[in-house]
């Protein structure tokens, strides 16, 4: 395993350091700013520190690999017959699922549009939060006659709704005297197997729980080498996995662990393989809870588009990732009134353990509201 540190002026500059010398693949460890030494430094911006990982043996470097594989996946979704129409009824699907919430609102047909009039600061701080239009007249309609038939505030009751709406967090739950099999799910590119390795991190690290890494993610190139730097660093067993079936004698050699950690492959939500892929690997694992990361970067209709194909799934908990880089966290609000399902973390760099905490309901309405900030 090769371990460098890297030094730039914007955290932008340090990581093209990272991936121009060690590829994409590399892993970021920590960031931080510095001062330069001397008593010039008081009169001077800070710089910005990065440490960076990556395994030297068996990794391919991906800016060696031909682009023409870009390419010809790209084709080859563009070419599939009635892609774009099969998406395009999944997305009025999802619109008459929302249509429904809201006409299912007993303050439904009211005549006063809830972006006018006295609650249009209200609907304007909502929607700039991002979130849904059709979601912040809904709570807007019913915080209003709330407040009509009770003797609370308006801003009351629409942080109350707002609260019933986001649930009480689920995080990793632990049992004494059972092993606990977790699996993470999710698009491509949203942050799983980052995730995966800062729980492991906390559980192993801060907790002293023994953890076992199972990763079937076999498909994305050194996908596997990723996760093994993290296991090495934290001295945290791996074993790979090339098919449902390997997971039950992966979690025999796990026999002393009191929780499995598991990695999936992050494959195009289109592929119905990749659909029966999950079902046998929540029934070969058993898994007890399953999570589904949305990464913050996701557009409206994208994460319409992951909440419906992974509808499947039965029972499930949000995880959000990269909420530094969000702009606004109407996302979580969304998500939560159309999944259905309860919240758990969200992520927030890439500092492993440090970026990641258990969602705070309060402060996500608080920042909703537009009585804190980011």
């Amino acid at each position: 395993m090769k371990i460098k540190r890297y030094i730039a002026k914007t955290t932008h500059e340090a990581i093209q350091k990272v991936k121009d010398d060690l590829g994409t693949e590399a892993i970021i460890i920590t960031t931080r700013n510095i001062h330069k030494k001397g008593w010039l430094k008081w009169f001077s911006k800070p710089l910005v520190e990065v440490v960076a990982a990556i395994d030297e043996y068996g990794m391919v470097d991906t800016r060696f690999v031909p682009k023409q594989m870009d390419l010809w996946s790209f084709n080859q979704y563009s070419n599939s017959t009635g892609s774009l129409e099969r998406l395009e009824s999944r997305m009025d699907d999802m619109k008459t699922m929302i249509k429904n919430l809201v006409d299912s609102s007993p303050f439904a047909g009211r005549p006063n549009d809830p972006s006018e009039g006295e609650f249009s600061a209200y609907y304007k701080q909502l929607t700039t939060s991002e979130v849904q239009d059709d979601i912040a007249k809904m709570l807007i309609d019913r915080a209003n006659e709330l407040t009509r038939n009770t003797n609370a505030s308006f801003d009351e009751c629409l942080e109350k709704l707002m609260l019933q709406i986001i649930g009480k967090p689920q995080p990793i739950s632990l049992d004494l005297d059972k092993k606990k099999i977790v699996l993470f799910i999710g698009p491509t590119g949203v942050g799983k197997t980052t995730t995966l390795a800062k729980l492991a991190a906390i559980l192993a690290l801060k907790q002293k729980r023994q953890i076992g890494l199972i990763t079937a993610d076999t498909y994305r190139i050194a996908a596997a080498d990723q996760l093994r730097i993290y296991s090495d660093i934290l001295g945290i067993p791996l074993i790979v996995v090339y098919s449902p079936k390997e997971v039950k004698g992966a979690l025999s050699v796990y026999s002393d662990k009191e929780v499995v950690l598991i990695d999936t492959a992050g494959k195009s939500l289109n592929d119905k393989a990749q659909h029966k892929e999950i079902e046998e690997l929540i029934a070969m694992s058993g898994a007890d809870e399953i999570y589904i990361t949305i990464s913050s970067n996701t557009s409206y209709l994208g994460y319409m588009n992951i909440i419906d194909n992974y509808k499947f799934i039965s029972n499930f908990k949000l995880i959000f990732t990269k909420m530094d880089e969000a702009a606004a966290y109407g996302i979580i609000l969304n998500c939560c009134c159309m999944a259905g399902k309860p919240v758990s973390y969200m992520t927030t760099g890439q500092n492993v353990p440090d970026d990641i905490e258990i969602i705070n309901p309060d402060k996500i309405v608080n920042i909703l509201m537009g009585r804190q900030k980011l």
